[in-house]
């Protein structure tokens, strides 16, 4: 099916029709309010005020290429190449996990533990940061913290940086893999040690969606099924000589285990 017309009414009734045959009507309603609020600033209550508006050639193409993208399930996150987390801005790609809401769940949970404990600069350590969601809203939220965020590739980190910056936030970044047991000596003590390392197994593959299976960072979601909590054993010998007295971990699991 091809556009009618630029006019708003018709794109969305145009993106209805090539969207539901992948999402439920609930989702396609999300999906088309999120892009047209990406796109030409129109929020949802808009694309029914303003549904004989023109839209210009150039954002027409820009939704026409997010509605192919969509059609094959690529999250719209990629599309765009943000998300939000913690009222936050992130910046996604191919090489970060989208920030999940559990994920913020726990991010909040430190930010208020630490707030309700008086707990004003603790020293923060993010293992596996990715797009550094968890590490830059822990510092944005707790000003005088002083927080030092892991990950294994100058690809992530870079991420991870730009990210930083954005948020106007101080964030101390190293190349690591906590698998790396002889280096754990150049770390100092940190108060708050925080993970969302890969937990999904193997076999769990099966019943995940496309839309992570053929987007997302394999290595950010899964673990060897003999060996489901093999990041947890790291961060825990870590923890060992490097958590501060009355320190805490935080970290996501797999409810599995």
């Amino acid at each position: 099916m091809k556009m009618k017309s630029n006019k708003v009414g018709d794109i969305v009734l145009f993106m209805k029709n090539e969207l539901n045959s992948v999402y439920n009507e609930k989702e396609v309603i999300s999906l088309i309010a999120s892009v047209f609020e990406e796109y030409t600033s129109l929020t949802k209550a808009d694309l029914v005020i303003y549904a004989d508006r023109r839209i210009n050639e150039s954002t027409m193409i820009k939704i026409n290429e997010a509605v192919k993208k969509l059609k094959n399930e690529c999250p719209l996150q990629y599309i765009t190449g943000k998300s939000y987390f913690m009222n936050l801005v992130f910046n996604v790609n191919q090489y970060t996990l989208i920030p999940r809401p559990e994920t913020e769940e726990m991010t909040d949970i430190i930010i208020r533990d630490c707030k309700e404990n008086n707990i004003t600069s603790p020293a923060v350590l993010d293992i596996g940061t990715g797009s550094g969601c968890i590490a830059i809203s822990i510092k944005k939220y707790i000003p005088d913290a002083s927080v030092t965020a892991i990950d294994i590739s100058k690809q992530i980190l870079t991420v991870a940086m730009k990210n930083a910056l954005a948020n106007n936030t101080t964030i101390e970044f190293k190349e690591f893999d906590i698998t790396n047991r002889l280096h754990y000596s150049n770390f100092g003590l940190y108060d708050i040690i925080v993970s969302n390392p890969p937990y999904v197994t193997e076999k769990e593959k099966t019943m995940m969606k496309k839309n992570v299976l053929q987007y997302e960072p394999h290595s950010a979601l899964f673990v060897p099924d003999d060996d489901p909590l093999k990041y947890y054993k790291y961060i825990g010998d870590f923890a060992k000589n490097h958590l501060n007295n009355n320190g805490k971990i935080y970290v996501e699991i797999n409810d599995t285990y």
